[in-house]
């Protein structure tokens, strides 16, 4: 009936379907997650409260300020983002990452027009990263629970992205404005590769069918639309502000999440 009438692959007429003769309890279900012959060798069972503390990427950056008038100020800005991030681990069932532990590089473009109580600003950033090698279960994007034989050390390159933010806000006060938000974010798909043929053959050979790497690509891309509020205060040593986003369309692996920011900048003289 497998094969006929459900057409499901994989059944022959002498084999015998095993079904559960119990329920399966906290301790069998741990023995399923970590143990690596019979079970998925995840390094612990899931939804299990840890801590871990790691460096991210750390990031160095420049700004320039091209012009700055009454009406009109812009700046430049380049962003440089070190591989020093520890990557996550493809045995953690529920993968947290820390960072890409891969060289990228950041372009920022920031201008503000004045005209009269109205104060437009708008930021344009775009980046790119560098290839690099990443340690993944090799599987479908919505696979759940994937074998440790599936486990590859992969290339890696993560799609590059491109943002836009527009705070089109209204002077209440010399120092005090409010107004909307709108941001638009878009990231192309990431491109996994077997670093050799024989690392394509280990992982199709433990899976039982040709697992090409690119399942891995699917569901990376990403874009975004969000509108907000916002509230800002420019003092001569103090600078404050508040907004509120939120996401109203997106496509790919994007939160529907509404995001608060609260920013406190203050400058000094040191000479």
């Amino acid at each position: 009936d497998m094969m006929t009438m459900f057409q499901v692959i994989g059944f022959g007429a002498s084999d015998t379907l095993v079904l559960p003769h119990d329920t399966l309890d906290a301790t069998g279900m741990a023995d399923v997650m970590q143990s690596p012959a019979p079970g998925f060798g995840y390094l612990g069972a899931p939804f299990r409260n840890s801590f871990r503390y790691n460096l991210g990427d750390v990031e160095l950056g420049a700004t320039y300020r091209f012009a700055s008038g009454a009406h009109y100020a812009g700046a430049a800005a380049l962003l440089a983002r070190l591989p020093t991030g520890a990557q996550d681990s493809a045995d953690d069932f529920l993968r947290q990452s820390i960072g890409d532990h891969l060289w990228g590089l950041e372009g920022h473009v920031i201008q503000e027009v004045t005209l009269g109580p109205v104060w437009l600003n708008v930021a344009l950033r775009a980046g790119t990263t560098r290839a690099g090698t990443r340690i993944r279960r090799v599987a479908p994007w919505d696979a759940v629970l994937v074998p440790l034989e599936a486990t590859a050390t992969l290339g890696w390159t993560r799609g590059d992205y491109l943002g836009l933010d527009v705070a089109p806000l209204v002077r209440l006060a010399p120092q005090l404005a409010a107004g909307i938000t709108a941001g638009y974010w878009t990231k192309t798909r990431d491109h996994y590769t077997y670093r050799s043929a024989q690392d394509s053959v280990a992982v199709s050979t433990a899976l039982g069918v040709a697992t090409p790497a690119s399942v891995l690509d699917a569901g990376t891309s990403q874009r975004s639309l969000r509108f907000g509020f916002a509230v800002t205060y420019v003092g001569p040593t103090l600078e404050g502000g508040f907004s509120i986003e939120q996401t109203v369309t997106g496509a790919g692996a994007v939160p529907a999440a509404t995001v608060y920011r609260i920013v406190l900048r203050t400058a000094r003289r040191l000479f």
